[in-house]
């Protein structure tokens, strides 16, 4: 089975790991939640990875849409982990 993780996109600049990782918990246990940051300036880049101990959580993910985290809708896809693209 393919390594995958989700990409969400469009977050507010407030949105910490903790606050998805208090969101997305209703879907499955979760593996990590990495907020991506502009290195230079340590600012929020308004998106962030998560992933899932079981890749089945991204089917309730999808079929609980549109989301809302701190107010604001984002879009959530799938993005397969680099790792796993050379198998």
């Amino acid at each position: 089975m393919a390594h995958s993780h989700l990409v969400v996109e469009g977050l507010d600049y407030a949105v910490d790991e903790f606050m998805l990782q208090q969101y997305f918990k209703q879907y499955g246990a979760i593996r990590y939640v990495e907020v991506k940051y502009d290195e230079e300036r340590q600012q929020p880049l308004g998106y962030a990875h998560v992933k899932f101990v079981n890749p089945s959580a991204h089917i309730k993910v999808f079929n609980d849409s549109p989301h809302r985290i701190n107010k604001k809708e984002c879009k959530i896809r799938l993005q397969r982990d680099i790792q796993s693209q050379s198998e």
